[in-house]
């Protein structure tokens, strides 16, 4: 996966951050878990909750110039638990 602007990760905190915030705008993964010395420090968990379709009334559908069109909106639930060890939070 590409990183719009490459950046440096400093720390273990950094790569969490980093994950939770992925997860987010990933469709097919649902969990991830970091481990350190084969020990857990991070595991985080995405429940989506259905799709329901969006209509603002007064919306222009178009743009100005014409040359884009919205065909429709929707609008998913999410739902992100993450359990971090204490650790973690201090790197």
């Amino acid at each position: 996966m590409g990183v719009r602007e490459p950046n440096l990760l400093e720390g273990p905190l950094d790569l969490a951050r980093f994950l939770i915030t992925s997860l987010t705008f990933m469709r097919t993964i649902k969990k991830v878990a970091m481990h350190v010395d084969d020990v857990r420090v991070l595991e985080v968990e995405k429940s989506v909750k259905g799709k329901q379709r969006v209509f603002k009334k007064g919306m222009k559908p178009t743009s100005s110039a014409g040359m884009m069109t919205v065909m429709s909106v929707d609008s998913t639930g999410m739902s992100i638990t993450a359990k971090v060890m204490k650790w973690l939070s201090g790197t």
